[in-house]
């Protein structure tokens, strides 16, 4: 008898748990099957990226469908064995999970014979603190939002009863950072709490300010090996604004707060995007941070600088006594633990391992493009009032360069609107590319910073750039221009 007229044969006996197993296998290979053909210019760009991704949940369908015609036996015999491969492979994914990063950095680490600081944070904080010195870890604003009473975002800080949002950590201590290298990077902060030599503060003109993220505030790197670092050899009044989770409105804070003042001639305006419009996302959910899209708000941050390093103190010691230091070092606010939840889901630590993740560099809403477009013109306009000029640059992300990596993200969206800005674009994208290994740019090329190499490159582009272009905006801008270029021969 044929399959299909055996399958019509028993179409009477009652169905068993192995045919929900299997209907329910063969159900998501067709929903994988159609999802990919909607998503033919993501996953089919190539015969083998189309085997992959079309062919295998195909043969899969296929294959299910014909063991819902075979007997009763084999077809529970193979649920069984379906149902025994997902446990494995969700088993094998949450060890990846409780593996974290770290940990496989860790081994990265003492595969190339280096030793490796296993100490948490706190720990290094401590033993700081145990020689006498003022040490804290790192605090940034983007950490100090947490869900308000009334929904949104708040900022954990207040004075006199008032919300208040510092931009920077605390001034004037030695500060802990991260470790990717296999040693934390530990730097003295400036009077205001950023990553700067102190007497930068008191140029009474700044030649170049960089904002951004933790990629601008130096992580996973030695204190003078960090790319504002290396451009400050050439450009010495450098002022580094960068602080870890900053997306472009805390940018834009930053500039309001600290620049005005100071009007330096050229300001670097870094967008990583591996997730400053998720952060943007985020911050728009502030209402003291939309408030900068009002012209000429401010917190007088500079002027409250005692008040704040004060309040700062007073939040860290709290949250390591009431929380534990533990907690307070990995506590994770509710959105991520359920985008955690999600990636397990889907195997996503174990098809890292396998080099099957497409990038995870998102495609954002066009709410999110259009805060964007307003927030890089207020900055922009911001930098013209002062006799400056803004200058876009384009960090990219670890993921851009996995072997799967889509083109369905923001990039060229973004880079479209800083060029309609009629900006100077800096995309370091071309570079990284242009290294022939781009991956080779990333600490022991796990997703992360930049080392010390993909940060040599970051500071040469710059460089490059600052004595190639003449800047028409502000006489400024091209003094510094050949300041640079002295200094380079120098």
């Amino acid at each position: 008898m044929s399959p299909p007229l055996r399958w019509l044969s028993r179409r009477r006996e009652r169905p068993c748990l192995g045919d929900a197993v299997l209907a329910g296998a063969l159900a998501f290979s067709c929903k994988v099957c159609v999802y990919v053909v909607n998503r033919a210019e993501s996953y089919l760009q190539s015969l083998p990226r189309a085997m992959l991704c079309l062919g295998l949940p195909a043969i899969a369908a296929l294959l299910l469908g014909a063991a819902l015609c075979s007997s009763r036996s084999r077809r529970n015999g193979l649920a069984l064995a379906l149902f025994t491969t997902i446990l494995c492979l969700y088993a094998a994914e949450l060890i990846l999970v409780f593996m974290t990063p770290q940990d496989r950095r860790k081994q990265r680490v003492l595969e190339r014979g280096k030793p490796y600081d296993e100490r948490p944070k706190i720990e290094v904080v401590r033993e700081y603190r145990n020689q006498g010195l003022d040490a804290y870890p790192t605090v940034h604003p983007s950490a100090l939002l947490k869900p308000g009473p009334q929904g949104g975002l708040v900022s954990a800080i207040r004075l006199n009863d008032r919300e208040i949002l510092p931009l920077g950590g605390v001034g004037n201590v030695l500060t802990v950072y991260n470790n990717e290298n296999g040693q934390y990077t530990v730097f003295e902060s400036d009077p205001f709490g950023f990553h700067n030599p102190g007497n930068v503060w008191l140029a009474p003109d700044l030649d170049l300010a960089v904002v951004g993220d933790s990629f601008v505030q130096g992580a996973g790197v030695d204190s003078d090996k960090n790319f504002v670092a290396l451009i400050r050899e050439d450009v010495p009044n450098t002022l580094n604004l960068g602080s870890g989770g900053n997306g472009p409105l805390l940018m834009l804070a930053s500039m309001r707060e600290y620049l005005a003042r100071r009007r330096p001639a050229v300001t670097l305006f870094c967008y990583f995007e591996g997730n400053d419009l998720a952060g943007l996302a985020r911050s728009r959910k502030s209402r003291l941070l939309m408030r900068y899209l009002e012209p000429g708000f401010t917190q007088a941050l500079e002027n409250r600088r005692e008040d704040l390093d004060a309040a700062l103190r007073e939040y860290v010691e709290t949250e390591f006594n009431r929380r534990g230091a533990r907690a307070f070092m990995k506590a994770r606010p509710r959105e991520t633990r359920r985008a955690a939840v999600r990636e397990i889901a889907k195997f996503t630590s174990l098809r890292l391992r396998l080099g099957l993740v497409h990038s995870r560099i998102r495609a954002a809403p066009p709410a999110d493009l259009a805060l964007f477009r307003r927030v890089l013109t207020l900055a922009a306009a911001e930098c013209r009032a002062w006799g400056g000029s803004l200058w876009f640059v384009y960090l990219p992300a670890w993921s851009r360069y996995q072997p799967l990596s889509r083109s369905d993200d923001s990039r060229e969206k973004v880079l479209a609107i800083a060029e309609a800005l009629d900006l100077p674009v800096i995309d370091l994208h071309e570079d990284f590319a242009a290294s022939g290994d781009p991956l080779a740019l990333f600490w022991y090329r796990l997703n992360g910073h930049y080392n010390e190499k993909g940060c040599r490159i970051v500071a040469a582009r710059i460089l490059r750039e600052l004595e190639a272009r003449e800047n028409t905006d502000a006489n400024r801008a091209r003094k510094l221009v050949v300041g640079a270029g002295q200094g380079k021969e120098g």
